[in-house]
């Protein structure tokens, strides 16, 4: 019998290969936390038997090659360890983890040097490297997500089980959850794309946009903002605070770290590093995991959450990158927070996913492809087709979704929901569009201690009625002076991209005597209360022409004024001068050069609107102003130059300070009103006003060349444990020097200035009192005191000492 060689080839091929296919299976699946059904990132899946690991991804979702019978061990720090066997013919597994209930406070002793502090350092010699804010370039498109929706409380379940008796707040909840069960409170979806130019040349168009319930896609400007763009900063920006980012210079001594595992790649290995603050220190902290790839030790994924035992909201972010074009670039970011609902046992969670797709490291831009404008909404993000949808929708939609879809969008249209959007904004932009016309909503009441109480009404054309032309008008009666205010404005727009525009008006208005500091108005939020309690005004009747342009790339803007103005003093004043005889009317003619530099500037560009919606510190003013004697009437000939510079910046483990330098010059004649005021913050106001003196009066000092110094100095938190008392030690120095030269010439009593200098300290605490407020966030309430010394202190101790009080929110 001849022997089949072939035959036998094939036999043992198949006998050697079975194994090799059962070995090769392609087993899919995606781990959930077993109480919530949330999908949990970044779970480290082994298999037993064979060598194979891999991750889940920000999705939870899984993929590892495996032979019938093996085990895949899922490990995941702060849950219990599950073992799920492999079974033929089954492909796709969904494996639920249980957290673990044993939480110990434990204490790590390492011989040596703790191995996970190896590695942060050299995350942190690698940062510029694999930092993408710090790339020459790069555009990618983003699809992201947006959910609003409610968390039962134990509570509420238990009411649910039982079904016993419940209070009218709690029925109101169980309604509320019974009809959001299969749907989201609010869900919204977003196309954008962004090209991005080192340095700071940012533009981000939203292509496509659509909000559950409304139609106008704007409110989907900042979805991508929620984040840093990266997890390479020193402090990460998250809610109201600045939280020290784990992986930064330093950050072994603050932190506590500890190295959970590794995963061994083909190419590189994966190590995978807890953190949490040390119980010691006293800092805005965060809490959660580290993956950090050999490959340039760069950071793979990030899970992080605010670490405040005490805090009304959490939130908690991750962030996955893969490794393009040789970078380390991130692929998508979720974040999540966590909110109380006012009187009822239920949380608000509001949630988000970001997915960057079509992603080019090396695109050729060039500063020419950039303008001032950083986000813009395209004329079709309301109206795209199906069909652009699903070519860039990143995510399908889930039932719960689509259901959100279809009730609220029904409910939008039957109580024209975006009628009350509209009306929201008018409050925030203070205009209320009526017909052709917007009706100036911050004219409709004024109030300070001068007019009393003033009404009034302001009007404006839209712009997109007399394109490229804006009209506006407005006036107003003093309750207490008995006198009219009045104004109007054309505004013509050359170029919206460059903010290119020029205006004419007129006014018949006030002046307070010694201005307002050029700039000063970026810390405060009692900046207004400066208006309320100014008292010593001028009358002013005014013909004014502004141009204004960002002629660069760069947050820079240019303006040039020419004004010619009348002004009469509303109290007892004369110019004592030969020169001058025109008794108690002052003519000016000025021409005003000015340039402003705002770090970060974010403008978004809505139809023909450009709003700021953030920019960071530092801010520079510098501004040259020209008095032009015998043009247009004018009879002071004068130079005059303003400058200010305010930064807020963070003291690694010290807490964070704030500087506001602001000075002031003039050359030749002035009268009193053109002056510069000694920026007194008012002895009697209790309210802090940021930049100003507290000590001083609103008009006690006058200067024709100034310089004050500003510096606050906040240590943060000195008890962290306390819910309602979280008090925050903040020391204040204040400095001013001035001159007047030439102070013979102003009829005027108590005139004098600073130049032997003026000076303050103060100590103030934050947060004395901190109340619940609905549930939702905490009212803080703080004060402290400021004393006076040196030459102008007073006499009487007593008089040298104020009290002022702050007031803060947070949660």
């Amino acid at each position: 019998m001849k022997f089949n060689h072939s035959f036998l080839i094939i036999l043992i091929s198949i006998i050697f290969y079975q194994p090799l296919i059962a070995q090769n299976q392609r087993i899919k699946g995606v781990v959930l936390d077993e109480k919530t059904g949330e999908p949990l990132p970044f779970v480290h899946i082994q298999l037993e038997q064979a060598f194979g690991k891999a991750l889940s991804n920000v999705e939870g979702e899984f993929e590892i090659k495996a032979d019938v019978g093996d085990r895949m061990l899922f490990s995941f720090v702060g849950y219990e360890k599950k073992y799920v066997e492999i079974e033929n013919g089954k492909y796709f597994y969904e494996v639920s983890l249980k957290e673990s209930t044993t939480k110990l406070d434990a204490i790590f002793v390492f011989a040596g040097e703790n191995p996970a502090h190896r590695i942060i350092r050299k995350v942190v010699e690698n940062k510029k490297k694999n930092d993408p804010t710090k790339y020459a370039a790069y555009q990618y498109k983003s699809y992201n997500k947006i959910q609003i929706s409610l968390e039962k409380s134990e509570d509420l379940d238990s009411l649910l089980l039982t079904k016993k008796r419940v209070r009218k707040k709690d029925s109101a909840a169980l309604r509320l959850n019974s009809m959001f069960e299969d749907k989201y409170l609010f869900f919204s979806e977003s196309i954008t794309q962004k090209k991005f130019l080192y340095p700071s040349n940012n533009y981000e168009e939203i292509l496509a946009s659509r909000v559950s319930g409304y139609k106008d896609p704007w409110l989907t400007a900042v979805a991508t903002d929620f984040q840093p763009f990266g997890f390479y900063r020193d402090f990460i920006p998250l809610m109201e605070n600045r939280y020290l980012n784990p992986v930064s210079k330093g950050s072994t001594k603050r932190y506590e770290f500890v190295l959970e595992d590794s995963l061994v790649n083909a190419t590189d290995t994966t190590y995978i590093i807890s953190f949490e603050p040390k119980a010691s220190k006293g800092f805005y902290g965060l809490k959660g995991l580290l993956y950090v790839s050999s490959n340039n030790y760069a950071i793979q994924n990030v899970i992080a959450e605010t670490f405040d035992p005490n805090s009304l909201g959490t939130m908690k972010i991750e962030q996955q990158y893969e490794f393009i074009q040789n970078k380390w670039f991130p692929t998508q970011f979720n974040f999540n927070i966590r909110l109380g609902l006012p009187s009822i046992p239920q949380r608000v969670n509001y949630s988000g996913k970001n997915f960057f797709y079509d992603i080019d490291l090396s695109p050729p831009l060039t500063a020419k492809d950039f303008s001032q404008t950083t986000l813009s909404i395209s004329d079709q993000a309301g109206k795209q087709e199906r069909e652009f949808w699903q070519n860039n929708r990143q995510d399908s939609l889930d039932a719960k979704e689509l259901n959100t879809y279809f009730y609220l969008d029904s409910i939008g249209e039957k109580y024209n929901l975006d009628r009350i959007m509209k009306l929201a904004t008018a409050f925030q932009t203070q205009r209320l569009g009526v017909s052709k016309l917007e009706v100036m909503l911050d004219r409709l009441l004024t109030t300070n201690a001068y007019e009393g109480f003033a009404p009034g009404m302001g009007l404006q054309t839209k712009e997109t009625f007399l394109k490229p032309f804006t009209l506006s008008a407005y006036g107003r009666y003093g309750l207490k002076d008995e006198a009219w205010k009045f104004g109007s404005n054309l505004r013509l727009d050359w170029n919206r991209r460059l903010n290119f525009y020029t205006t004419l008006s007129y006014e018949q208005e006030l002046k307070e005597i010694g201005g307002r500091p050029v700039g000063n108005q970026y810390y405060s939020i009692n900046q207004s209360l400066r208006n309320i309690i100014r008292n010593k005004v001028d009358s002013v009747s005014r013909f004014t022409l502004i141009t204004n342009i960002r002629p660069f790339s760069l947050p820079v803007n240019l303006f040039f004024l020419a004004s010619q103005s009348k002004e009469n003093p509303t109290y007892t004043y004369t110019y004592d001068s030969e020169e001058f005889s025109k008794g108690n009317s002052f003519y000016f003619t000025e021409f005003k050069l000015g340039i402003s530099y705002r770090r970060g500037e974010k403008l978004l560009e809505l139809g023909q609107k450009q709003l700021l919606y953030g920019f960071k510190s530092p801010m520079v003013n510098l501004q040259l102003t020209k008095g032009m004697p015998q043009l247009l009437n004018g009879d002071w000939d004068y130079w005059k130059v303003d400058f200010s510079f305010q930064h807020a910046f963070p003291l690694r483990g010290l807490g964070k300070s704030k500087l506001g330098i602001f000075g002031g010059w003039i050359s030749g004649h002035v009268p009193y009103s053109r002056l510069y005021g000694g920026m007194g913050g008012g002895r009697d106001n209790i309210f802090l006003l940021d930049n100003s003196f507290q000590t001083m009066d609103l008009y006690e000092f006058t200067n024709s060349e100034y310089l004050n110094v500003f510096l606050q100095h906040n240590f943060g938190r000195l008890i962290h444990r306390a819910k309602y008392f979280r008090p925050e030690l903040i020391f204040a120095q204040n400095i001013g020097y001035g001159t007047l030269k030439h102070k013979e010439l102003h009829d005027l009593p108590l005139l004098r200035d600073m130049e032997k200098g003026y000076f303050e300290s103060g100590l103030l605490l934050n947060n004395l009192i901190r109340l619940k407020y609905m549930n939702m966030f905490y009212f803080g309430l703080g004060g402290g005191a400021y004393f006076r010394y040196g030459e102008y202190a007073h006499d009487e101790f007593s008089e040298n000492m104020v009290y002022k009080l702050t007031f803060n929110i947070g949660f």
